[in-house]
């Protein structure tokens, strides 16, 4: 129920949701004052959150920075790497598309091959509301022995749907395969927050490794500062979904 809640919910909180809902009501609403109102709240709120320079600012106050690779352990047993968004299947051409957060797996290659980390956990099963969908994790390790790494260094779970579930599942392979060891734990920067929270919860320990960060060399320019973009509606998605999970988190006592 907690998961198809959480569906919803960010159906609901997506900004793009709620100008759909403003124009709906303009179209409803037959009393000129009232239009304008409407009109002028739609437009506010499309410009608050298509502007880039708005939400990278603020991304860039919620994000969790990564270390330099020189303040990392010297070894970990294992690097967890989080699904969500690495993989899709192109049918048509029966072949992977890496998805907007694969930077997080090539991370925890590149830290395999300079020999930090010993094995690769993959945490993430189908997070598809209505149907089975594919399972990151599965993919992702035969994408990983592609790439030549031995199947006996790829742990996978496929079961979990959640980051909750993520740590509650990884922990099981933990206790089974690693009873004592440190570990470092592969997210996106703007899911590291609720991330640590909830693998601290279940007592795992781990150094954090924030990926695909919000980067800082941007050129200031008019259109960086006061024009509308698409990508700054996704980027405002995304942190809202991480704030209305963080708090449905501590409801449920899952951080």
């Amino acid at each position: 129920m907690f998961f198809v809640l959480s569906k919803l919910l960010s159906i609901l909180l997506s900004p793009l949701t709620w100008v759909f809902i403003l124009l709906v009501l303009t179209i409803l609403l037959r009393k000129k004052t009232s239009v304008l109102k409407y009109l002028l709240g739609t437009l506010l709120v499309f410009y608050l959150f298509s502007n880039q320079f708005i939400v990278e600012s603020i991304l860039r106050q919620w994000e969790i920075a990564s270390p330099q690779n020189s303040q990392l352990k010297d070894h970990y047993l294992a690097g967890i790497v989080l699904g969500g968004g690495l993989v899709a299947i192109d049918k048509d051409n029966n072949r992977l598309v890496y998805g907007q957060s694969a930077d997080r797996i090539l991370q925890a290659i590149d830290m395999y091959k300079w020999h930090k980390i010993d094995k690769i956990i993959i945490s993430g099963g189908s997070g598809s509301l209505l149907e089975d969908g594919i399972v990151e994790s599965v993919l992702m390790k035969n994408f990983l022995i592609n790439v030549g790494i031995p199947p006996d260094d790829i742990l996978v779970d496929s079961l979990s749907r959640n980051t909750h579930e993520n740590a509650v599942e990884t922990k099981k392979l933990i206790e089974t395969y690693f009873p004592d060891g440190n570990f470092l734990l592969f997210t996106s920067a703007v899911h590291m927050r609720r991330a640590q929270a909830t693998f601290s919860k279940q007592q795992i320990h781990f150094d954090s490794y924030s990926t695909n960060r919000t980067l800082r060399d941007k050129q200031y320019s008019f259109e960086y500062l006061f024009l509308p973009s698409s990508l700054a509606i996704y980027q405002w998605e995304s942190f809202l979904h991480e704030i209305t999970g963080m708090v449905a988190y501590k409801i449920m006592g899952y951080v």
